[in-house]
């Protein structure tokens, strides 16, 4: 009997990386640092490492549908908005 038991973890860059310098350098090819801040974050959030690799199960189709009813009532002009005037309240103490 063999049991494999697999699991997927997120290892964020290690950012600052200054290995390159900050200036261009005319080779037109993104600094050491590109998309590192986004990287790091992204590895921060994420609850389940695998859904980087293989997607969410439990997320169904998509319903066009309904989710064009919004777009159909901006383009008709029935979205309701604030008056410049009005104020919200509440939530203080």
């Amino acid at each position: 009997v063999r049991v494999t038991v697999g699991r997927h973890i997120v290892k964020t860059p290690s950012c600052p990386d200054w290995s390159k310098p900050a200036t261009g350098d005319s080779s037109n090819q993104v600094t050491s640092n590109f998309g590192c801040a986004t990287a790091t974050n992204l590895g921060l959030m994420i609850a389940d490492p695998s859904v980087l690799v293989h997607g969410a199960d439990d997320v169904g189709p998509a319903d066009g549908e309904a989710l064009s009813v919004g777009i159909e009532n901006y383009r008709t002009d029935k979205v309701k908005t604030e008056s410049a005037g009005s104020t919200l309240t509440g939530g203080g103490n």
